[in-house]
């Protein structure tokens, strides 16, 4: 993306929107994972999608209140003409995305009657999507690779559940601890968040104590031991000043892995 200010042009930008368009596609839009036309670009690559989540679906297709009595409105004409009125042609893969975002974010309204949100719990109780998880993820935390026999473990929804619901196949699922997925919250960069740029402004006095927002920046975005390269799929990480009487602020930490805790 040329330039991160705010402009009605960024909407149509076409690599904005083709990484959009692979990321839902990746997570499982359409009801499963596709390899095919999806991808799952890096954290910066992110970035540039981001604006497009919102900016590319009109209020009409947002604020529905579908339930039995609803009378039907097709939502593909209404995704139409809001892509065109941005000088953008309405694509059949992109509508398709779109109006599954659109689709899931109503289902999510106060007032509708819609499936909850898959916890852990009902992740274990299918079985077999719960141990594949496991062992994609090889019994760790996906982001700082705490064994999960260890930990009170966390289902994480990739993309935040309003967009993108619970894919059967997995595709939009991750195994986190408790502190991770505090660090996570709902969003879908890390880019989103003032920690990644240092600027704790509102944090309190103690600017020393370990932050779980900063932590998983830094471990989403860098994701390695420092020392030997290893990740979250073999060890356990660790984030950590860089110097005694440093500020808890993501440029002044390092990684570390179990094997090389104080050095």
């Amino acid at each position: 993306m040329p330039t991160l200010a705010s402009s009605p042009a960024r909407l149509a930008d076409p690599v904005a929107i083709k990484t959009l368009t692979a990321i839902l596609l990746y997570h499982g839009a359409l009801g499963y994972r596709d390899t095919v036309r999806g991808r799952d670009p890096d954290d910066l690559d992110r970035l540039s999608a981001l604006p497009l989540v919102f900016g590319l679906l009109p209020g009409a297709a947002l604020s529905r209140r579908v339930t039995l009595t609803t009378t039907f409105v097709p939502i593909k004409p209404i995704l139409s003409e809001h892509l065109r009125s941005l000088g953008i042609a309405p694509d059949p893969t992109l509508l398709d995305v779109l109006k599954s975002v659109a689709t899931q974010w109503s289902s999510t309204l106060s007032g509708v009657h819609h499936r909850r949100k898959y916890s852990v719990s009902d992740l274990r109780a299918l079985g077999t999507p719960y141990r594949a998880l496991r062992r994609r993820q090889s019994g760790r935390c996906r982001y700082c690779g705490r064994r999960l026999v260890d930990i009170d473990e966390v289902l994480d929804h990739i993309v935040p559940f309003r967009l993108i619901g619970d894919v059967p196949d997995g595709a939009n699922w991750q195994l986190l601890c408790s502190e991770c997925n505090a660090g996570k919250g709902e969003f879908l960069t890390t880019y989103c968040l003032p920690a990644a740029y240092n600027w704790v402004y509102r944090i309190g006095d103690n600017l020393t104590e370990e932050r779980a927002r900063t932590r998983w920046i830094v471990l989403a975005q860098r994701g390695v031991c420092d020392h030997c390269g290893v990740g979250p799929s073999a060890a356990e990480l660790h984030v950590e000043l860089r110097r005694p009487g440093d500020i808890y602020v993501a440029d002044l930490l390092r990684i570390t892995c179990s094997g090389h805790d104080g050095e």
